[in-house]
């Protein structure tokens, strides 16, 4: 099963080793790489990227989008506890790649997607034929990957104790 970790957000273009500045635009790819069995991001200032997609590599582009570098963060913006600890479980649970967490993992993403800790950026296919969402951290720029799960197929009941439990 592949790696459902991919890299935070570069704090420089991968092609010309421009720094991205405050604001700037910037295009950022999810690149599957089989050999290691990962998701791999690669951020690209603008006219870099647009070079780039004018002659594309052989490699097999996942996820493409294009946003703006976010000012510095000041000092006293601090994230809620409740909020870092539940992305805390969230990751933890990616790591362990564990099929009988994709379930929790992908309640947790959705709390996160409401709560505007995390943003969706794309649904994927992954080679071993699992849907897949990737979303970015707001807070960092880190991807993850969380497997899909039919909402249909959800316990609620049995996902909402176990998750209460685990946030205590």
């Amino acid at each position: 099963m592949i790696n459902k970790l991919i890299p935070k957000r570069g704090l420089k273009c991968l092609r010309c080793g421009n720094p991205f500045a405050d604001r700037c635009v910037y295009h950022s790819m999810v690149v599957e790489n089989v050999a290691a069995k990962a998701l791999d991001r690669r951020d690209y200032c603008d006219p870099c990227a647009k070079e780039l997609l004018k002659n594309p590599s052989s490699d097999t582009i996942l996820s493409l989008w294009k946003s703006t570098h976010p000012p510095a963060k000041e000092a006293h913006q601090k994230p809620l506890h409740l909020f870092a600890f539940a992305l805390a479980l969230l990751e933890e649970q990616i790591a362990k790649n564990d099929s009988s967490l994709f379930a929790e993992m992908f309640v947790l993403s959705l709390y996160l997607l409401r709560k505007k800790i995390l943003y969706q950026r794309q649904e994927v296919k992954l080679s071993s034929g699992v849907d897949g969402l990737i979303f970015e951290v707001a807070e960092t720029g880190k991807l993850i990957c969380v497997p899909k799960v039919e909402l249909s197929s959800l316990q609620i009941e049995n996902l909402q104790k176990s998750i209460a439990y685990k946030l205590k």
